[in-house]
């Protein structure tokens, strides 16, 4: 701390006592004024307090008398039972003794041993003649008096019937411990005191009080306790024909008085410590008057140092401030420069020494916003070999996660970057496609900086601002600086993940090659090992692939092996991996599963893989039928380990092509086990109905024109009770081997029938489609059996629709638009399922009694990325659009589907896009909050 000077220790002393006596005059004027106050009012309240104890005591004396005059007249009135009134301890617990007397002076003790001869007034007579009770007191021995309480009996008789008061009973009235009180009739005969009392001297002390007739508060001194004393009288006249009772209450001065002594007591300390908060709160003003210019010697002190961090802190609204404000700017600018080159040279350390593209994106959103203060960072990697679409990357301040969104960049947005010198400054007004999932996030102004390697465009970084902001050119050349370093990595990472790509991709087929799929299979492996799963991998040969490829050449066979990988890709997509493991044979892999659906899986995908491949393949205008023979081995069934589990896969694979061309094989050791754990699910499967274990979840299918839901897929569940949710994977191929789908088919139908009405009774109105399988389609009674569910349940017929996959539709074209008609007459609305799978015809389609066709999911995973899905696409929608058809695009999992479906008019799209099925509860929440939503917009 600095020395002061001369000149700052006399200011310091006329600054403090101004302080400390501008402040301490008001504190003793203030002190003055709220001791008479505060004491008056202390006072005034022991006053009220010691009264109101007093009416308390009277008020309860009241009660009491008011109670015996009541079971004195029930007496009365049993009079004739004296052995029942003899009986009673409530009445000789109020009185002590009660007999009759009469104008002869004939007593009858009815109980106790008291019997005081009477003397009446005239007015006490004729009081007690008016059928009223009359209360006496008697005094034996000049110090308490004794209560009497008389009824008359027998106006006739004159007899009357006498209680003595229990004073026990009375006077047993709760006060406070120190307190005590007095009941007095007239100022000079004593009811009721305490023993104490009962002294001359402060008898006659007690009867001066009464004898002011005051009740203010009175002071008097009771043997040696200085009491402070109230009064309350209690009007007994009219009711008892009894004089006025005055109730005299006395508390301890020191009781009565706690409050104003503890006041007393705390005022000096009170103005001590004011006195010594003004003392303190001088000092510190004067310290704090001082103390701006003793902050910016420290200030500068700290930089020398090399301490840019610390600010000067200095909230004095004068120059002093203004000072201090412009001393803090210059040390940020040293200090950002500074950070600036240290975190440039990190990322530099961090992103040049990996190939790894993800981990150079994660590098650089960590650390560009030290740099460059934005609400969102964002860096776009363009895919070189398609070349207008790439992965969008941006954090989410939130949680700092980082997301990753595949988007479409049109040609001449691509060029506008790869041409910008410098920095691109654009807004969401601006409505550039690629950055529609950042203006999502509330970003409204963005700085662009492109990603090139000689003048190749790779991408670009884009730092996000929420509200509309100047982008200064020193944050325009830091972006600049950080684009150019991430071009060198970008462009280190391309180069190796080429090299990459070569060593473990097939060149031809572009599927995973020998040396990737074994090392995933390793990894499958090592992660069922720790969770106790199982992994199968299908060998794949194709059956007389050597004649095809020797007869025709490399060319066609190379075509042929080509478009066996796409329909394998098609086939796999939801497992783990494919791969090309040599020459026509292929791999497959289906990993992470259990014990029951490792079976399942595995014959689904066999069998559909050969049915895809039944479909005749087109090269070169010249027709090619395939098919493929499978071997499967399980992991750790079959082997412990790859090279067991590929050689038994693949003993599998010829044993399969030994039976039959398009045939599977499972490796021999374990299919007994295998087949009695499907026939166990199988008779689990059976009971699933009547143990209620079924249940519907629904997925909603989303109007593209105004956003709403009108209808919703059902989908069935098995809620196993020991097995937990059972795939439909699993359990669906089982049910339909077993013929069971029928039963579940019709369970769906009349569950959906019933939550439809359900949802009616609640003005909930949603349509349902539910699908017919196989077996239903060709069950002779399908339109009885769903008219009777329709009938039974009651539901709107309008709201049911039947969604009926197109392979069905065209094996009897004839008797299918039969059936179908007579549904439509119905009311029921009719979907074609899976449209494009089958052999599609328009003159079958223009015949057929259907409202909607649904797109199958294959085409639309590939729509927006694989021309000729998106041309199929589009034929579909413009197809059924010239049949006056609605359409339904299924499995929509990305924005990019969505985009494309809506710029095709598509009418309604299904997928996870948008939600996922749900149950019944939690559907119908996420329809309301939707549709209100839609509604409002």
């Amino acid at each position: 701390m600095l020395k002061q000077d001369k000149q700052s220790t006399k200011f310091s002393r006329r600054l403090f006592s101004q302080y400390f006596i501008s402040t301490i005059i008001p504190v003793i004027v203030l002190s003055l004024i709220s001791f008479y106050t505060i004491s008056s009012l202390l006072k005034k309240n022991a006053t009220r307090q010691i009264y109101a104890e007093s009416r308390a005591v009277g008020l309860s004396l009241n009660d009491r008398l008011l109670t015996m005059e009541s079971n004195l007249i029930d007496v009365s009135r049993s009079i004739d039972n004296i052995d029942l009134i003899v009986s009673n301890d409530w009445l000789k617990a109020m009185f002590s003794s009660l007999y009759i007397t009469d104008s002869n002076g004939h007593d009858q003790l009815i109980f106790g041993e008291d019997v005081i001869n009477l003397e009446l007034t005239d007015y006490q007579q004729k009081h007690l003649n008016k059928d009223n009770r009359l209360l006496l007191a008697h005094n034996s021995d000049n110090k308490q008096a004794q209560l009497l309480m008389l009824n008359v009996l027998n106006p006739d008789s004159r007899q009357i019937l006498v209680a003595v008061l229990n004073p026990e009973y009375l006077w047993d009235i709760v006060i406070n411990d120190a307190d005590l009180f007095c009941a007095v009739v007239d100022q000079r005969l004593f009811m009721y005191c305490p023993g104490l009392i009962y002294q001359s001297d402060n008898l006659s002390k007690i009867k001066d009080l009464l004898a002011s007739n005051n009740h203010d508060l009175g002071e008097t001194t009771l043997d040696g306790v200085y009491y402070l004393s109230n009064q309350w009288d209690l009007f007994l006249d009219g009711i008892f024909g009894f004089n006025g009772v005055s109730i005299i209450y006395f508390m301890p001065r020191n009781d009565a008085f706690l409050e104003y002594d503890y006041y007393i007591d705390a005022l000096p300390q009170s103005i001590l410590i004011t006195l010594l908060i003004v003392f303190t709160l001088s000092s510190v003003q004067m310290r704090r008057s001082l103390t701006p210019l003793m902050k910016l010697t420290q200030g500068a002190k700290n930089i020398i140092d090399g301490n840019y961090t610390k600010t000067v802190d200095i909230d004095s609204n004068d120059e002093f401030e203004v000072l201090g404000s412009t001393f803090n700017t210059m040390s940020h600018r040293i200090d950002e420069a500074f950070k600036k080159i240290t975190t440039l040279a990190k990322i530099d350390r961090l992103i040049l020494s990996t190939s790894d593209s993800e981990y150079i994106v994660e590098v650089l959103i960590e650390y560009i916003p030290s740099i460059i203060p934005a609400d969102n960072i964002a860096i776009f990697i363009l895919d070189l070999e398609k070349g207008n679409e790439g992965n969008l990357f941006s954090n989410n301040k939130t949680d700092n996660e980082i997301s990753n969104t595949v988007i479409n960049i049109k040609k001449s947005e691509v060029d506008e970057l790869n041409k910008a010198d410098g920095i691109i400054i654009k807004t969401a007004a601006d409505k550039h496609g690629y950055l529609s999932p950042l203006i999502t996030l509330g970003n409204t102004t963005f700085s662009i900086s492109p990603i090139r390697n000689q003048e190749i465009f790779l991408g670009f970084i884009c730092t996000c601002f929420q509200e509309t902001t100047e982008i200064s050119q020193e944050l325009g050349d830091s972006l600049t600086e950080i684009s150019d370093r991430a071009a060198v990595a970008f462009s280190n990472a391309i180069w190796e993940n080429k090299l990459f790509h070569q060593a473990h991709y097939d060149s031809l087929t572009t599927l995973p090659n020998r040396y990737l799929f074994q090392d995933r299979l390793e990894q499958a492996i090592e992660r069922a090992k720790r969770n106790n799963l199982n992994v199968a991998i299908l060998f794949i040969d194709l059956d007389r692939f050597k004649n095809i490829n020797d007869s025709l050449g490399h060319t066609v066979g190379d075509q042929l092996l080509i478009q066996v990988s796409r329909i394998l890709l098609k086939c796999v997509r939801s497992y783990n991996s494919v791969a090309r493991f040599g020459g026509d044979e292929f791999t497959a892999i289906i990993s992470d599963v259990n014990d029951v659906e490792v079976k399942v899986q595995t014959e689904r995908l066999a069998r559909r893989i050969n049915e895809l491949l039944s479909v005749p393949i087109v090269i070169d205008d010249r027709k090619f039928n395939i098919s493929a023979s499978i071997g499967i081995a399980m992991f750790p069934g079959d082997a412990d380990n790859i090279n067991d589990l590929l050689k038994n896969a693949d003993t599998a694979m010829y044993e399969a092509k030994r039976i039959a061309v398009g045939n599977h094989q499972y490796y021999q050791k374990q299919q007994n086990k295998e087949t009695l754990e499907l026939l166990e699910l199988e008779n689990e499967l059976g009971h699933a109905i009547e143990n209620n274990e079924l249940v519907l979840h629904y997925q909603p299918k989303v109007n593209l024109h105004d956003g709403m839901i009108y209808s919703v897929e059902s989908l069935v569940r098995w809620n196993h009770p020991e097995r937990g949710l059972v795939s439909p994977g699993t359990f669906i191929p089982l049910a339909e081997v077993t013929g069971m789908i029928g039963d579940i088919g019709y369970w769906i139908m009349r569950t959906a029938c019933e939550q439809c009405k359900a949802w009616q009774a609640k003005n909930i109105e949603i349509k349902i489609a539910v699908n017919l399988s196989v077996e239903q389609f060709n069950d002779k009674n399908l339109y009885e059996n769903i008219v009777k569910i329709l009938d039974e349940t009651g539901v709107d017929i309008g709201l049911i629709e039947l969604e009926v996959t197109e392979s069905l539709t065209i094996e009897d074209i004839d008797k299918t638009i039969a059936l179908l008609t007579r549904f439509r007459d119905k009311g029921l609305g009719i979907t074609i399922d899976d449209f494009g799978t089958g052999f599609s015809s328009m003159s079958y389609l223009q015949k057929l009694p259907i409202n909607k066709l649904k797109i199958d999911k294959t085409f639309i995973d590939n729509a927006h990325l694989d021309d000729d899905s998106a041309s199929i696409v589009r034929a579909i929608i413009g197809l059924a659009h010239n049949l006056s058809l609605s359409v339904v695009a299924e499995g929509v999992e990305v924005e990019a589907q969505y985009d494309f479906l809506k710029s095709l008019d598509c009418d309604e799209i299904q997928g996870f896009f948008f939600c996922k099925p749900l149950p019944e509860d939690e559907l119908i929440k996420h329809v309301l909050l939707e549709n209100s939503r839609n509604a409002k917009a």
